[in-house]
């Protein structure tokens, strides 16, 4: 599973330059995810930087799967992606 997600939010999704591991919320998330569909969140989650300006499009285009970061539901975005929200 491709799962997009921020790299410098401490807390939410962050990765540790130094060694390489991720943390935060989102990838708890993300491997809650993997677990629930039957993937081994230990090898069969692949994690993509998606930043605020190119995460839709991504998401979109197929580069990533899911995309598991900190992102409004907002009914533009509602309206104008072809997309599902989970709240």
């Amino acid at each position: 599973m491709k799962c997009g997600v921020k790299e410098s939010q401490y807390g939410m999704g962050y990765l540790d330059a130094a060694t390489g591991v991720r943390s935060g919320l989102d990838i708890s998330y993300c491997r809650a995810v993997a677990a629930a569909i039957g993937l081994d969140p230990d090898t069969d989650v692949e994690y993509i930087p998606a930043s605020g300006s190119d995460r839709f499009e991504k998401l979109a285009s197929g580069v990533i799967d899911v995309l598991i970061r900190t992102t409004t539901w907002t009914t533009s975005r509602d309206a104008s992606l072809n997309a599902d929200f989970a709240g």
